[in-house]
């Protein structure tokens, strides 16, 4: 009798050079039993590294967070498209490692083709009502979850879980740079901090600023996840030479967001 064995490997969005990679190998199980000659099973094995979520950008003004981030994800090899609004009605699209498709409008047709969606508040605060529709119902669906970053005002009601997230401008901006911690976080974060989040028990703590404030939190919709962060210009600690940082950062926010995973293993008897 003979077995395969397949196991799927799901790494941590981080986008890294020493991310782990499919393979096959074979190994042999050794059946030990005292006065017994010792037999061997071959046990064939195939690592399987499933395909990186594909991500939407979507900014309601020409940003260079997003397209730092645009970069970062595409050269770790992210299906990953970029819309930009340039002035009332104009729209620049941006494609990496996937075809390009229509994205005037979010409509189910459209989110069906991505995992996560990244946006400005303001983009959310634009959506029609169909646009609203369809992004509540592939959260909630937990085909897609949602990245919201956040100024220092409300979110727009357009946002899901909204009445959850309550963003609380900081009275007090200190001369120094504060320090923000997450769990496995690689060195010391530093960032301007306008704004905070309001402590709820529905919501997930994933960033903590000084003295304890919330300042990036997940909550689930249905089957899928809301993130927001108030976490303005991450793309400085690249600039910085802070790479692990800003990696870390965005897998935090990431893995937050992505929807549920399908069954991660199978196995195959082979008789």
């Amino acid at each position: 009798m003979g077995s395969t064995t397949r196991r799927r490997y799901r790494p941590g969005f981080a986008a890294t050079a020493s991310r782990r990679r499919a393979f096959l190998a074979s190994y042999e199980l050794l059946l030990r039993q005292p006065g017994q000659p010792l037999p061997a099973e071959p046990v064939p094995v195939e690592i399987i590294t499933p395909a990186l979520p594909a991500v939407l950008l979507l900014t309601a003004a020409p940003a260079f967070e997003f397209k730092f981030l645009k970069n970062y994800l595409a050269e770790a090899h992210y299906p990953v498209a970029l819309r930009t609004s340039v002035s009332r009605g104009l729209l620049q699209t941006d494609f990496m490692n996937q075809p390009a498709l229509n994205l005037d409008l979010l409509t189910p047709a459209l989110l069906v083709h991505y995992s996560i969606l990244i946006a400005d508040a303001a983009t959310l605060s634009a959506l029609t009502s169909s646009e609203t529709r369809a992004l509540q119902a592939a959260i909630g669906a937990g085909r897609l979850g949602l990245i919201t970053l956040a100024e220092a005002t409300p979110l727009p009601r357009t946002a899901p879980a909204r009445a959850d997230f309550t963003v609380r401008p900081r009275l007090a901006v200190p001369a120094a740079l504060p320090a923000l911690t997450w769990p496995d976080a690689p060195g010391e974060a530093r960032a301007p901090l306008l704004a905070q989040l309001q402590p709820n028990a529905r919501l997930r703590p994933l960033i903590i600023g000084p003295n304890r404030v919330l300042v990036a939190a997940s909550r689930r919709v249905g089957l899928g996840a809301a993130v927001v962060s108030v976490v303005p210009e991450t793309f400085r600690w690249g600039l910085q030479g802070h790479t692990p940082v800003y990696a870390s950062f965005w897998n935090r926010l990431l893995t937050a967001a992505a929807p549920p995973a399908p069954t991660a293993a199978t196995w195959q008897i082979i008789t």
